[in-house]
């Protein structure tokens, strides 16, 4: 019987780790392979927290924007902003902007954890072209990633909270 515990226990090891390896791994957007594709923001039309009108043109005014999709029920997402604003302040005047993306939808609580952590980066509530083209393939939040003057994803997308280290160092490779 402890053989057999044993043998389930490598087994289970060697399909984890060939499950996870590098190899295996394609990029995939909303389940649909698009590893020979470039993943491009989808058009919108939507609203900040303030109901003032956001849409795609917001990247064609940047050389890069960092997009954070984020939750009010998210921890991690609240401890991000601060290293947000950051980025934001940091990177401006180099055309580097940030852009939060607020899934749940819920703007007062939103506002109040934007107010709280000072930030003044913008945030948008999703739209259904968001939602269909975008969203719904994010999995975990805070989920980020960088996007060019067109809204085309460049580099990978970025799962869990990152600090402003780890935003600036991927930025500056990107900007170099």
């Amino acid at each position: 019987m402890k053989k057999i515990w044993i043998s389930l226990i490598i087994l289970i090891i060697v399909i984890s780790f060939s499950a996870c390896s590098k190899e295996n791994q394609e990029t995939q957007v909303n389940g649909k392979n698009d590893a020979e594709k470039i993943f491009r923001i989808p058009d919108f039309n939507s609203v900040d927290l303030n109901g003032n009108e956001v849409s795609n043109d917001f990247f064609a005014s940047n050389n890069l924007t960092l997009v954070n999709v984020w939750t009010t029920t998210c921890p991690s997402c609240l401890g991000e902003i601060p290293a947000l604003q950051e980025i934001e302040e940091k990177y401006i005047d180099k055309g580097v902007r940030v852009l939060g993306i607020l899934a749940d939808g819920e703007v007062e609580k939103g506002k109040v954890y934007i107010s709280q952590k000072d930030a003044q980066y913008i945030n948008i509530l999703p739209t259904e072209s968001l939602i269909t083209g975008f969203l719904d393939g994010i999995m975990y939040v805070p989920t980020a990633l960088l996007v060019d003057n067109t809204g085309a994803m460049i580099g990978e997308i970025m799962v869990g909270a990152k600090s402003t280290e780890e935003f600036s160092k991927l930025i500056d490779g990107i900007l170099e």
